[in-house]
């Protein structure tokens, strides 16, 4: 089966492939390239472990397999009741793995905790405080009006949690001791070789088909050159995308002008992918004092994504033919992110990928750009200002004005340079029924042996 995905770029993003095949007696292993960082699925932003949390837990809202947003632990979708306050009602008679209740008090203590500190806070900047009215009905209080509330409610991130089993437990205690509401349980981590789950029987919406779910693994700003805008616009000229999807991924992707995709709110079909010119590229780095060429690092995981480490190969060779002398460095994925990028020391110049279930602008240009993000490696006030009025803005018509002056700034400032939109290759059984989806989750729950 094969399903599109987002983007990949240097000096930011990719995107991750996977493999399922049937077991006996019930049993289905999945194959990720990389093991997840942690099970605090609050405490991350990337697929691996967002996919094996979507088994774990549940959101309030979620997206069906067309990606129509749907209830889940909500019992209804949330409403607008004022600019500033959205009423969620909740499902009733769910339970977590550990017995305890789903209610207004999970929901309180996991939307107040998401917010606070961790890895994929920026997300949820808006939120102020959760109100519990009554056992099933809380309303959340944001510090400005949020039009894409109920989509970031979608996010693995905005999982629920279990507030008494969770008082005052850290991010280490939650990662190996996940317990949600979800269609499986964690029986068994062993790090860097699989995770084994369990079906629950007291699940919500009926005991899973697939009775054992197993993943394998397959065998601050930047002060630096690239802190000149010069070297960055030279950069993207001085790369041939086209012969690197021809070339190393045999043609299985799409190039990209920006972040975002066509699927994406805030696309802007008139801006065009940058062409290789390597005489603009030769230019650009003499007027920023550098006629005879420069030197610098190129960062990029190993065996995250498909043929990552290739393509930074080929990114290294074209760079070094336009005078930019490139040396290549390449590191496991949990190393990667842990040790270079959620310390924000992944610089000169490095390659990841960005995925997101919105498909919206907002969880593209702020997690990733926006000063004091996550992620972010790239200061600028103006980008800041807009992001942050587009984060406001209600009428779908300024919003979508205002990325794409968002995307104009973007494209001239090329804090990172967009190579592609992968196309995911993914391998099933024919003994499964399963469709893959558009926003690269995996869900045992909804495959079934025939």
């Amino acid at each position: 089966m094969i399903g599109r995905r987002l983007c990949s770029l240097v000096f930011a993003l990719l995107v991750v492939p996977g493999l399922a095949w049937a077991a006996p007696q019930g049993k289905i292993v999945i194959a990720q390239g990389v093991d997840p960082t942690t099970l605090d699925t609050q405490n991350q932003q990337e697929t691996p472990a967002s996919v094996v949390a979507s088994h774990l837990f549940d959101t309030l809202v979620e997206r069906d397999q067309n990606l129509k947003i749907v209830p889940a632990l909500a019992a209804e979708l949330p409403k607008l009741v004022a600019p500033t306050t959205w009423e969620v009602k909740l499902r009733r008679g769910v339970k977590f793995h550990n017995g305890e209740d789903f209610d207004a008090e999970s929901v309180k203590f996991s939307l107040e905790r998401v917010k606070s500190g961790l890895r994929a806070s920026s997300n949820f900047r808006p939120i102020e405080k959760v109100d519990v009215v009554d056992p099933y009905t809380v309303r959340v209080q944001t510090s400005k009006p949020w039009p894409t509330f109920t989509t970031i409610m979608t996010f693995r991130q905005a999982s629920m949690y279990p507030p008494r089993a969770y008082a005052g437990k850290d991010s280490a205690f939650i990662s190996k001791n996940p317990i949600g509401t979800g269609p499986y349980k964690l029986i068994r981590w062993s790090k860097d070789e699989e995770i084994v789950l369990e079906a629950n029987d007291q699940y919500w919406r009926g005991v899973p088909k697939i009775k054992t779910v197993v993943f394998h693994k397959l065998v601050g700003p930047y002060k630096g050159v690239t802190a000149d805008k010069r070297v960055r616009q030279a950069i993207a000229p001085a790369i041939d995308v086209d012969e690197i999807i021809k070339g190393v991924l045999d043609g299985k992707a799409v190039r990209t002008a920006t972040m975002l995709t066509p699927l994406h709110f805030g696309y802007d079909a008139s801006l065009k992918p940058i062409k290789q010119d390597l005489a603009k590229a030769k230019q650009l780095l003499t007027e920023a004092g550098f006629p005879g060429g420069l030197e610098l690092t190129l960062n990029s995981p190993q065996g995250r994504y498909v043929w990552d480490k290739e393509v930074a190969e080929a990114v290294t060779g074209q760079l070094t033919k336009a005078g930019i002398k490139t040396q290549l460095k390449t590191y496991e994925f949990v190393n990667y992110l842990n040790n270079l990028v959620y310390v924000h020391k992944p610089g000169p110049v490095w390659l990841i990928g960005w995925g997101t279930p919105t498909v919206d602008a907002e969880t593209v240009y702020g997690p990733l750009f926006r000063t004091g993000s996550n992620l972010g490696n790239y200061h600028n006030a103006d980008f800041d200002g807009m992001v942050d009025q587009a984060q406001t803005l209600m009428d779908g018509k300024q919003r979508l004005a205002t990325y794409h002056r968002i995307n104009k700034l973007w494209i001239d400032e090329m804090p990172a340079v967009p190579l592609y939109q992968q196309v995911d290759l993914y391998g099933a059984s024919k003994r499964l029924n399963w469709k893959a989806r558009s926003d690269e989750l995996i869900k045992a729950y909804d495959m079934s042996l025939k």
